[in-house]
Formats: C-alpha cells, sequence, structure tokens
C-alpha cells in the first residue's frame, strides 16, 4: 500500500492518465513504472504552507528558485539548478542559524524594539519575527496579525542584510528593498540580525 496516496479512513482521490488525452504525461508515467516498477505517482500542490498555489511560469520560476526542488518541468523545458556554493546554507538552515542566534544574544534590544516584522522573500518565502511577547520568536510563514514591519527583498539581498550592517539602508536606496511600516523599527531589525 502506499501511505501517502490514502487518506486515513482507507479511501483515495485517484485519477487516470489517458494516452489519447495527455500523451506526454502518459509516456512519462510509462517511463517512471519502466524503472521503478510502481504505475502510481502521488501528485501535490505546488505550493508551501500558506501560500498560494502557483498558478503561472512566472510564479512555478519564482517558487523553483527558492525552494529545495532540483528540477522543474514546464510544457517542453527543463530547467535544472546549479549547485549552491557549499558556502551559502539554504535559507531556512540561515534563519534556524545565524537569524536565531542573533535574536538570542540580542534579546533585550528585540524587547525594547518591539514590534512583529514579516519578511517575504524572494517572492514565495515568508518569515515572521515577533518581539512584540517576552522573548523573540521566529516562524515560517507569514503573520498571522497585521505585522508593524513588512519587508521584501531577493533571496540574495536578504542575506546581504543579515550579514552586513547598514545594508537595508543602501538596499532601500536601490529600490532592491521595499518597506512598508515604520522605517525606523525595519532598520532596527536589521541592526539586531547583523550582529
Amino acid at each position: 500500500m502506499l501511505a501517502s496516496v490514502v487518506h486515513q479512513d482507507d479511501s483515495a482521490r485517484i485519477q487516470t492518465v489517458r494516452a489519447d488525452l495527455n500523451p506526454k504525461y502518459y509516456r512519462l508515467l510509462q517511463q517512471f513504472k519502466l524503472q521503478t516498477g510502481l504505475g502510481v505517482v502521488l501528485n501535490t500542490s505546488f505550493n508551501k504552507r500558506r501560500m498560494p498555489i502557483v498558478e503561472t511560469p512566472d510564479d512555478a520560476i519564482k517558487f523553483f528558485l527558492a525552494c529545495g526542488l532540483h528540477v522543474l518541468v514546464i510544457e517542453d523545458f527543463m530547467v535544472r539548478k546549479r549547485a549552491r556554493k557549499p558556502h551559502w546554507p539554504a535559507l531556512a538552515v540561515l534563519f534556524a542559524g545565524q537569524v536565531g542566534q542573533s535574536l538570542e544574544r540580542n534579546q533585550i534590544e528585540a524587547a525594547r524594539l518591539g514590534g512583529v516584522y514579516q519578511l517575504n522573500i524572494g517572492q514565495v518565502q515568508s518569515r515572521t519575527i515577533d518581539f512584540s511577547g517576552a522573548n523573540p520568536q521566529l516562524r515560517e510563514g507569514p503573520s498571522e496579525t497585521q505585522p508593524d514591519v513588512l519587508m521584501e527583498a531577493s533571496d540574495l539581498d536578504f542575506r546581504n542584510m543579515i550579514q552586513t550592517p547598514g545594508e537595508a539602508r543602501r538596499l532601500l536606496q536601490d529600490g532592491r528593498l521595499k518597506i512598508v511600516g515604520d522605517l525606523n523599527l525595519a532598520y532596527g531589525l536589521t541592526e539586531i540580525l547583523s550582529r
């Protein structure tokens, strides 16, 4: 039994593919069966938790570049990622490590700063940093309440902001960082994260 395709009540939502209606997908499934012995694949939505489902090729490429997938197929095109340099950790690792450590080291400054911050990274990832309680909290996904500050930038620009004090001001001047809300709070957050 394939556990991932069977619901708790032992039902499944089965979809079939006919060669006359979708010849490319049918051939793909036939090749998959030849190589694996399985005539079934799990089809899931193309998104992350709390993110809308990908709808356009542009959405698909942005999501692909910001997630852990290695290959993206759109129509007749296959896109593969180059291997990342070892010194460039995945964004999740960066937030769990360096960002989490910065928040722990700077709890007093974070409490003084206060507020809820939503970071939209590369248009497909969100992180929330919450200084409104006793301890700073960092979580994946958009803020569940109205954030005091919303910041949007590319993956690379967020990495640079975290690693270089004062980088946020330059990115804002260059139009590569969008800030909605109190600029002083935003700059205060980036100072805490870059320590």
